[in-house]
């Protein structure tokens, strides 16, 4: 919203640009009173926990996804929902275990697979990241995003090519050990 009003030029843009602010704000208020009267609402619960997440109120949103996890109907998107928050408020953790548990119900959700990608670049797990992104791709290439792609690859590079030199080093240790016990073998 800060960004939003700082690109509006002039002041009826501005004032434009406030009004729709507050009218987004109120129909969260309105959706959240309703849900006050019907708590047990799995779809309007949904609706306030998806309206609260795009006005940018992720940890008001987060405790009403989380509730929704266990539905049948909503338990898919209130996971990917709660994810996403989780990942909003920096809690890398906390939106890996939901989205873990959204892929364990559905292996191929491309969307809860670029989730994961990104939450796995947080924690910088940068060679799981590019798999998962691969993997999202691949089952649907309008996912593609070359920002994060151009972003992750190097980093998923280097993290290869070090466990690849660790492998390497390894290797040689382990010749070195061989050679020394054929050595020793060849003495006795």
């Amino acid at each position: 919203a800060t960004l939003g009003l700082a690109s509006a030029r002039t002041p009826a843009a501005r004032a434009a640009l406030l009004r729709a602010l507050d009218a987004q704000h109120d129909a969260v208020l309105q959706a959240a009173a309703m849900l006050a009267l019907a708590p047990g609402n799995a779809p309007l619960r949904l609706h306030v926990a998806t309206a609260m997440e795009k006005a940018g109120h992720h940890a008001g949103a987060l405790p009403h996804y989380d509730q929704l996890a266990g539905d049948a109907a909503h338990g898919v998107d209130a996971l990917l929902g709660a994810s996403r928050c989780a990942l909003a408020l920096n809690d890398a953790d906390g939106a890996f275990e939901r989205v873990s548990r959204l892929l364990t119900r559905v292996p191929d959700h491309a969307l809860g697979l670029l989730l994961r990608a990104r939450v796995r670049e947080k924690r910088r797990e940068h060679r799981e990241a590019k798999a998962d992104y691969e993997r999202a791709v691949s089952l649907d290439a309008a996912l593609a995003d070359t920002n994060f792609w151009d972003a992750l690859l190097p980093q998923a590079r280097a993290e290869e090519g070090a466990t690849a030199k660790e492998g390497e080093e390894k290797s040689a240790d382990e010749a070195v050990t061989f050679a020394d016990a054929a050595a020793s073998y060849e003495r006795a």
